[in-house]
């Protein structure tokens, strides 16, 4: 006959027992002692992980799903990693999701990379400009100054830089018609100083601003003989305005332009 067992098979004071430590990954299980061939190892602390796709990175989506605006998102450049709130890209990602486009985003070392690109475009053309007869345009001053002072430092020539006027165009839901008449009275004036001009914007999308523009040039520039040119460090191929010089073309139908620097607006209507 068999023994009777004196105690159950439910033991009361039963403890797991310690998971097994080891040298991979970094949980807390995890072993950093050093070894005979390694030295000590160091703790993860927080540092140094990112994804190489920035889409991946967003926290949240204020627009769409109501959650608060004050979170923060990383948004990821080739070479560093910007912090950036993420009121500054939110419109971007709301279009990038609506409208399934891809999300181009010009990081500031890509802003500066296609800068100094158009600067040697420029520079191996060498077109009929000079700082004492050629006038820059600064087309869109709130998107375009960065490239228009860039531009006229790099390109100086005998010691001078060329000189800038501001040309303010339009938003999407705004009519042309009153920023014409404004431009053709001050063109009017600068045809005076200037035998030709460069018209400088960081953006053409649709080609719109840049038509009335050059229409209106050719219409009332009186004085010089000399030509006209329009640079676009970024252009969508489908644009209806094709610039005589352009860093990066991109296709709008496709991809959704945003510059790191750029803030919602309401000017600019979500799809």
């Amino acid at each position: 006959m068999p023994a009777k067992a004196k105690t159950g098979l439910v033991k009361d004071g039963w403890l797991p027992a310690r998971p097994k430590v080891t040298r991979q990954g970094s949980s807390k299980n995890t072993k950093y002692s050093a070894t005979s061939r390694n030295s000590k190892g160091k703790r993860y602390r927080g540092q140094g992980r990112w994804d190489p796709k920035p889409e991946k990175r967003w926290k949240c989506f204020g627009v769409l799903s109501g959650i608060s605006l004050k979170q923060r998102s990383i948004v990821i450049s080739p070479i560093k990693r910007w912090r950036l709130p993420l009121t500054s890209i939110v419109l971007s990602i709301h279009q990038h999701i609506v409208m399934k486009r891809k999300l181009n985003f010009i990081s500031q070392d890509k802003e500066i990379a296609l800068i100094q690109e158009m600067i040697y475009r420029i520079q191996m053309a060498d077109p009929d400009i000079h700082p004492k007869r050629t006038c820059f345009l600064c087309v869109s001053p709130d998107y375009s100054s960065v490239v228009a002072q860039h531009l006229s430092h790099a390109l100086s020539k005998d010691g001078e830089i060329y000189h800038i006027e501001a040309v303010n165009v339009p938003f999407p839901d705004e009519s042309h018609e009153s920023y014409l008449e404004t431009f053709i009275d001050r063109f009017s004036e600068w045809t005076i100083d200037w035998d030709n001009f460069v018209l400088i914007e960081a953006g053409v999308i649709r080609g719109g601003n840049y038509t009335w523009i050059t229409e209106a040039m050719n219409k009332y520039q009186i004085y010089g003989d000399r030509p006209n040119y329009t640079v676009a460090l970024c252009e969508n191929t489908g644009s209806k305005f094709k610039s005589d010089f352009v860093s990066h073309y991109y296709d709008n139908s496709k991809e959704d332009l945003h510059f790191w620097w750029e803030r919602p607006n309401n000017h600019w209507e979500c799809p």
